[in-house]
């Protein structure tokens, strides 16, 4: 059994000049992942802040030298905000090895461990696509995605609830996406809820006006969808681009011969009423 470290950590006020400062003194330059430092700035900046004091933090070694925190260090300058953040000086330097050596938590695991309602791994994929909207290259932080889901909690558990009974089998998140803007937005729930009804029933139409669910389905389920296509996320994009037609139709009652994926977001999500949206893609 070794001996007992001698670790000192404290709570310090990290202003921008002082994260160069600290950043100046890394034992080594890591790469750095720029969509991970905006979904930190992102938490810096949001009104009110999401950034949380925990027993995380940046560490030095022996040396005086920073060998964790990297990250953190970036967006705190970025953001030209200062924050409280926990600072552990003392380390070995042969502990490096350890750090960051965890299994990083889901947003799933984040809301059993915390005092709240569990948010499901389907509601969780629900919500980060519909906050994607068009674009396929947002990438929004779990503070974000948790905010957004407590701003609409009931409509993203009914529909998320709707497409999983409806659609099992199939590539949900998408579908549901689509149906939750388009709520969102104004839509009429109860004729989006016959939407997911006819989806439950197998793509099966009583009148020529609710036709665009029924094209939906038929295209998920033929060779060129959703049951025979690879996971690339170009064509998961494809399945939100229909879905997102389909909806529109639907809810403007329009007969539909051929189904063709939508060229815009069709649903737009004002974000001044929302909250920020996430900045590391075109977020509509």
């Amino acid at each position: 059994m070794g001996s007992k470290p001698n670790l000192t950590t404290t709570t310090e006020y990290i202003t921008p000049e002082i994260a160069l400062e600290y950043l100046a003194l890394a034992r080594a330059t890591r790469h750095l992942r720029k969509v991970f430092i905006n979904t930190i700035v992102r938490d810096i900046l949001a009104d009110p802040t999401r950034w949380r004091v925990t027993h995380q933090g940046i560490a030095f070694d022996t040396h005086g030298r920073l060998i964790d925190g990297q990250h953190r260090l970036t967006a705190i300058a970025q953001s030209d905000r200062s924050v409280y953040m926990n600072v552990t000086r003392g380390v070995e330097p042969e502990a490096v090895d350890a750090v960051d050596r965890g299994r990083g938590r889901t947003i799933c695991d984040i809301t059993t461990l915390g005092d709240r309602e569990t948010i499901h791994t389907s509601e969780v994929a629900a919500t980060r696509k519909t906050m994607e909207g068009f674009s396929w290259r947002v990438v929004a932080s779990s503070s974000e995605v948790i905010g957004f889901y407590d701003q609409h909690r009931d409509t993203i558990k009914h529909f998320t609830r709707l497409i999983q009974r409806n659609v099992s089998g199939l590539k949900s998140a998408h579908i549901t996406a689509a149906v939750i803007r388009a709520a969102i937005c104004g839509g009429d729930v109860g004729r989006l809820e016959e939407f997911c009804d006819i989806l439950h029933d197998g793509g099966i139409c009583q009148s020529p006006e609710d036709s665009a669910a029924g094209r939906l389905w038929s295209w998920l389920v033929t060779e060129n969808g959703e049951r025979k296509v690879a996971r690339s996320l170009s064509l998961r994009f494809a399945i939100y681009r229909r879905a997102l037609a389909a909806v529109q139709f639907f809810l403007e009652r329009q007969p539909v011969k051929a189904l063709h994926p939508a060229k815009k977001e069709l649903f737009p999500i004002d974000w001044d009423k929302i909250g920020n949206p996430p900045k590391n893609g075109d977020a509509q």
